[in-house]
């Protein structure tokens, strides 16, 4: 019997055992000293008011001795709590009824587990995961507030392209660089050359100027002679263009379409990038329903863009590039490159 009282108290918490008159039976050393029994005494006087008073000594008294009692006096109910030692000690108190093999009431087992640093560890887990979400949070904001930044500057940038590209990319603009690439031209000769309205060719001419790829001479002669010439910005030009031909060179049947790829660029970078719904377009290019539906069904008359209705409700509509429209990457890929250089600048 000494070596189990032994062993119980080495290896188990502290217990405490009363019968059915609520005396104490059992009691381990680590219980003794939890709550500051002198042994002798308590195996003297083993009744539970001897205990009531010591534990009362470690704690709330008045609220501790009250549930005690009521706990005591229930023969069937497990019960288990925590209190704090009032030497800062945090105690997981359980208790249960004991019945004998026949299933008689014969007393109660209480048992104090000693979780004072596990409910450190706790406090300072959910102190520090306060501090991480409030981290989080502050990350959070500053994410979307850079990517409110981004969106904006991705938005101004892409109306910017827009703009730059809409220029250069144009029909028009796109005949009047390539006669120009190789030497000076006078109005009416381009207006010959190219089959073109006056009034048309001098709002190109204009446009080409105000960018700032197109240089204009005014010679004071009469009649004024005026000549047309690109500058060094629009030789840069050249590369798009070169790009261009190759691709009406592999395309002889529809070469002709050469002249709408321009215009319809953007459009061919957002399928590129992932855009796929007419949605995704609208945001990208910060253009119109009904022009974008327009350039969409131009593309997809050329071939360079399949269009695919899914059975739901509501509709879903999805546009993909196909293989003739993934043959417009090298064009893509110039224009793309010359106007973020042409960004830049």
């Amino acid at each position: 019997m000494k070596n189990i009282s032994d062993f119980i108290d080495h290896f188990v918490n502290a217990i405490c055992i009363c019968d059915e008159n609520k005396s104490v039976v059992f009691f381990n050393q680590k219980y003794a000293n939890q709550w500051g029994f002198h042994r002798e005494e308590l195996e003297q006087n083993p009744s539970w008011e001897y205990c009531k008073r010591c534990i009362a000594l470690h704690c709330d008294a008045d609220v501790q001795n009250a549930l005690i009692e009521k706990i005591q006096n229930d023969r069937t109910r497990l019960f288990y709590d925590e209190i704090t030692h009032i030497d800062g000690t945090i105690l997981k108190r359980y208790s249960t009824p004991v019945n004998d093999q026949n299933g008689i009431y014969c007393g109660r087992l209480w048992e104090f587990v000693d979780i004072t640093e596990c409910s450190q560890i706790k406090q300072d887990l959910l102190s520090l995961k306060e501090e991480l979400e409030e981290k989080n949070s502050l990350i959070r904001a500053l994410s979307d507030e850079l990517s409110a930044i981004d969106s904006h500057e991705d938005h101004l940038c892409n109306k910017s392209i827009n703009k730059t590209l809409a220029c250069i990319g144009n029909k028009w603009s796109i005949l009047i660089v390539h006669n120009l690439l190789t030497e000076v031209k006078r109005f009416g000769e381009l207006r010959k050359k190219l089959n073109i309205s006056p009034k048309i060719l001098t709002q190109r001419l204009r446009i080409l100027e105000e960018k700032g790829f197109v240089h204009r001479e005014v010679y004071a002669e009469v009649p004024p002679r005026v000549e047309y010439s690109l500058t060094e910005l629009g030789h840069e030009l050249k590369v798009i263009y070169d790009a261009m031909w190759r691709w009406s060179d592999e395309n002889k049947e529809i070469a002709e379409y050469v002249w709408e790829i321009g215009e319809n660029i953007l459009i061919v970078h957002s399928l590129l990038t992932g855009a796929k719904r007419f949605g995704d377009f609208r945001k990208v290019l910060n253009i119109s329903p009904r022009a974008l539906k327009n350039h969409l069904h131009i593309l997809e008359e050329r071939g360079f863009v399949h269009r695919e209705v899914y059975a739901e409700v509501p509709p879903r509509v999805e546009y993909s590039l196909t293989e003739l429209g993934y043959s417009l990457k090298p064009i893509h890929d110039a224009m793309w490159y010359w106007s973020e250089e042409y960004m830049r600048k």
